[in-house]
């Protein structure tokens, strides 16, 4: 990391929001300077959170070759990552390119990523609501090019809305794609648990754009360069507009059904991170793929994942069991602590 810690929001409106004078913004724009002990490690940022606000997502976006993550996040003076400093640094590249998981160390539950990193507050249980002075620090595998924060505090409107466009990456003919309202019905049904209407935005249809067929997906998440990127990009320039982007491709490798470009994915239309891609099948199939995805890049993990390297990750919730019901397993139930986590996401619209 270099340069100087900055607000992009402005001096005069810094200084606005420290005299009291106006309410602070729902999205604030960040840039940090390196801790001279660490390179690796961003000087503390500070926003305070606005009243009455569901959550707080970071979205730091930087270098392409370099994984972020959080080395602290305290809100109110509370300090909920557990390492010191150092050793989160040092455990972002193991846990992407040898354990596999993404998952760095730390109680601070985040999956690290290349170029974009993406934290969801709160996200387990016995978290609390965000209010007061939100003081962060940023950590990188190595120093880079100096990323840009962006910290969102969506308010607690009773945002219920969902807005999605449903892509048909496909050679099919028209006749033989899955019908879009009995996919929706399907995945509707679920998200209508946590009182989440979907609402479809837009139907295309995009052929001869070589993604149809994906032989090989990434472990553990797509790079800034990868295919999936490729066609999320695609979808922005094709897809205009403010919902999320589901692509259904024609076929993906055998045993994998979906996968979702983030666990939280970025709120960004403009990322190459915005969507979920799932397989093509018939309506029932589709639309329990299709809710499964989608609540993963709303924020929900699985409820048991066992990592190549043998180790169990699990929740953080303490209501949900492995016993196969569960959305996020092979069924299509959720529990409370799950729903909670569903309506903090920055994607519900309230109309």
């Amino acid at each position: 990391m270099g340069g100087c810690c900055r607000s992009l929001l402005g001096l005069g409106l810094a200084a606005l929001l420290l005299a009291g004078c106006a309410p602070p913004p729902r999205r604030a724009q960040l840039s940090c300077a390196p801790w001279p002990a660490d390179p690796r490690i961003s000087l503390p940022l500070s926003v305070q959170i606005p009243p009455h606000s569901r959550s707080v997502m970071l979205v730091v976006r930087g270098d392409s070759e370099v994984l972020y993550g959080l080395a602290s996040f305290q809100i109110g003076g509370r300090e909920f990552q557990d390492l010191p400093l150092g050793v989160l640094a040092d455990g972002l590249a193991d846990s992407y390119f040898t354990t596999g998981t993404g998952q760095p160390p730390g109680s601070l539950r985040q999956f690290a990523r290349l170029g974009t990193f993406t934290f969801l507050f709160p996200h387990a249980s016995h978290q609390p609501r965000p209010e007061g002075l939100l003081t962060f620090r940023i950590a990188a595998s190595r120093p880079g090019r100096l990323p840009v924060i962006d910290v969102i505090t969506p308010p607690d409107d009773g945002a219920r809305i969902l807005p999605l466009n449903l892509v048909f990456v496909s050679e099919r003919e028209r006749w033989e794609l899955a019908d879009p309202p009995a996919v929706l019905q399907q995945a509707g049904a679920i998200f209508a648990a946590a009182g989440i209407s979907l609402r479809l935005e837009s139907v295309q249809q995009l052929r001869g754009t070589g993604f149809s067929t994906l032989s090989s997906l990434p472990e553990p998440w797509e790079a800034p360069g990868g295919a999936l990127a490729a066609l999320a990009r695609l979808g922005q320039a094709q897809v205009p507009g403010p919902g999320l982007h589901v692509f259904v491709v024609d076929s993906l490798p055998r045993g994998r059904d979906g996968i979702s470009l983030g666990l939280p994915g970025p709120p960004f239309p403009d990322s190459p991170f915005f969507g979920v891609i799932l397989r093509h099948s018939e309506p029932a199939t589709l639309g329990r793929t299709l809710a499964h995805e989608v609540a993963h890049f709303l924020g929900l993990r699985h409820v048991r994942t066992a990592t190549p390297a043998g180790a169990v990750l699990d929740d953080g919730l303490d209501d949900t069991e492995p016993d196969g019901k569960n959305l996020m397993e092979g069924g299509r139930s959720l529990s409370p602590g799950q729903i909670e986590v569903l309506l903090r996401s920055p994607l519900l619209l309230s109309r």
